[in-house]
């Protein structure tokens, strides 16, 4: 709601099917209704094409197929489709996760969206690479490399966390973004946009 009490958004979402087997992989239907008020100073763009102000109601329907994380070789695909702001849009999701050692994991991700508006329609396409080496329950180090052809940007985000005493945790965190200037992702010739490292401490006292 706005300050006035006028309904800005609204989300419900319903799991018409869910199912969970023995070995842990999961199947699972979903229906989503979303209603958007997009006020004139609140316009933007998504993929180069503007986004109107208006009232938006729309209804989108999601099917996941997950395996079980505990496996050596874990995947899951999903598919979601249905209405999108003025328009329609179909997504794609694939992703494989492998544990080759305890403790050790590492995942490849790809999502595809194919969006048709009555502004314009356009495709994107995003990369994701993540991983992580859990050195002991106390100490852990994760990354993830993330691309996407409609920024252009290849980022690289990287976390070094210590947990000194069960509350207290010193965190490491160091972030890079690159603009490709080439046509493809193989084609990369990248120039910074930003980059940043970042440390935080967290301290519990118990009384």
């Amino acid at each position: 709601m706005d300050w006035r009490w006028d309904l800005e958004t609204r989300s419900t979402r319903l799991t018409p099917l869910g199912i969970r087997f023995e070995t842990g992989d999961e199947f699972s239907f979903q229906v989503e209704q979303l209603y958007e008020r997009l006020l004139p100073e609140d316009e933007f763009e998504i993929g180069g094409v503007p986004i109107r102000a208006g009232e938006y109601n729309t209804v989108r329907w999601m099917a996941e197929l997950e395996t079980a994380s505990q496996r050596k070789v874990a995947a899951d695909a999903r598919v979601e489709f249905g209405e999108f702001w003025s328009g329609r849009r179909n997504e794609y999701g694939l992703g494989v996760t492998m544990r080759p050692w305890s403790g050790v994991n590492l995942g490849v991700e790809y999502e595809f969206n194919d969006v048709d508006l009555a502004e314009g329609a356009f495709t994107t396409s995003l990369f994701r690479i993540d991983g992580g080496w859990h050195f002991s329950p106390w100490i852990s180090f994760t990354g993830n490399v993330q691309y996407d052809d409609v920024s252009d940007i290849v980022g690289v985000y990287t976390r070094f966390r210590w947990i000194v005493k069960p509350g207290s945790d010193l965190y490491l965190v160091y972030t890079h973004n690159w603009l490709s200037e080439g046509s493809r992702l193989w084609d990369f010739r990248g120039s910074t946009v930003s980059q940043g490292l970042a440390t935080k401490l967290a301290y519990t006292h118990r009384f």
